[in-house]
């Protein structure tokens, strides 16, 4: 038997840990997309709503949005538990990592938008005042 570590007292081996109810732990639970690195982390509950599942999580490329399907079908990295505390670790060690790479070529330094070399939208000469 484990211990909820939130409140302390046992649960049973069919019971959800946090308080939460089984319908709270799905598939789609969180996902982190990285601008620099383009990645995205994806973590969720395995099979769906069931006790006898895991979290995972999924490093997918997102460098060619077009091929999206394909990526998730081959992620760059996978791990999988039933403790939400080594998924948040986890998620943690892989979105530091992954912000600490160098930016692909064309994105922004911080996340904003792009803007091509060269094209900086600074008109030539100064502006007109009426």
């Amino acid at each position: 038997m484990s211990l909820d570590l939130l409140s302390g007292r046992p649960l049973t081996s069919d019971e959800p840990p946090f308080g939460l109810l089984w319908e709270d732990l799905t598939e789609d639970m969180v996902f982190v997309v990285s601008e620099r690195s383009r990645v995205g982390i994806d973590l969720g509950w395995y099979p769906d709503r069931s006790p006898h599942g895991q979290f995972r999580l999924e490093v997918v490329d997102l460098a060619d949005i077009d091929r999206l399907v394909s990526t998730y079908a081959k992620p760059i990295r996978e791990f999988t538990t039933r403790s939400v505390w080594a998924a948040k670790r986890k998620m943690e060690d892989w979105m530091q990592e992954f912000q600490s790479k160098p930016a692909e070529p064309g994105t922004a330094p911080n996340g904003g938008p792009a803007v091509p070399p060269g094209s900086s939208g600074v008109a030539d000469g100064l502006p007109s005042v009426s």
